[in-house]
């Protein structure tokens, strides 16, 4: 089997466009890394999401 590349860190955001935490293990799941971009914020000023 060739070898095409090589996990080095995995990183979790739990909250959307804020600082993420360093994992040294993590389950993946139909929906992607549990805990990842659980929460978001939003603006009601602008009416949107921020990133």
């Amino acid at each position: 089997m060739t070898k095409i590349g090589e996990i080095k860190e995995i990183w979790r955001y739990p909250v959307k466009g804020m600082a993420g935490e360093p994992l040294i293990s993590g389950r993946l799941g139909e929906q992607g890394l549990d805990g990842d971009r659980i929460w978001a914020l939003r603006d009601l000023a602008r009416k949107e999401i921020q990133s």
